[in-house]
């Protein structure tokens, strides 16, 4: 028995048809790698501002314990001030009643 050559047989047609369809599939894998780049992009600049806003956020935290820290200060400093005050109109009554009390009496 002879062996018989079995060959496939494309046409140039079916090459260029073959060829075509690939390019189309290339064509759609590049769109699709487009998008994805685009949406990379955007997540990178996305984490960015994130840490941008983080880093604000935190400087702002800073400054708002430092406020609190001055506000305290100051309050505690006004509450001294109004007890020397106070402590003063009373020396100064006190000693008013003992000038009045002896300008009564030796008057």
């Amino acid at each position: 028995m002879e062996k018989e050559n079995v060959a496939v047989v494309i046409t140039p047609k079916e090459m260029y048809e073959l060829v075509q369809e690939v390019t189309r599939s290339l064509q759609r894998i590049e769109a699709r790698l487009d998008v994805l780049e685009t949406r990379i992009q955007s997540a990178n600049n996305a984490d960015e501002r994130s840490r941008q806003a983080i880093n604000l956020a935190e400087d702002a935290q800073q400054r708002a314990n430092y406020a609190y820290e001055k506000a305290k200060e100051v309050e505690t400093r006004q509450l001294w001030l109004w007890g020397i005050i106070i402590s003063e109109v009373i020396v100064g009554a006190i000693g008013a009643l003992f000038y009045f009390a002896q300008k009564g009496i030796g008057g």
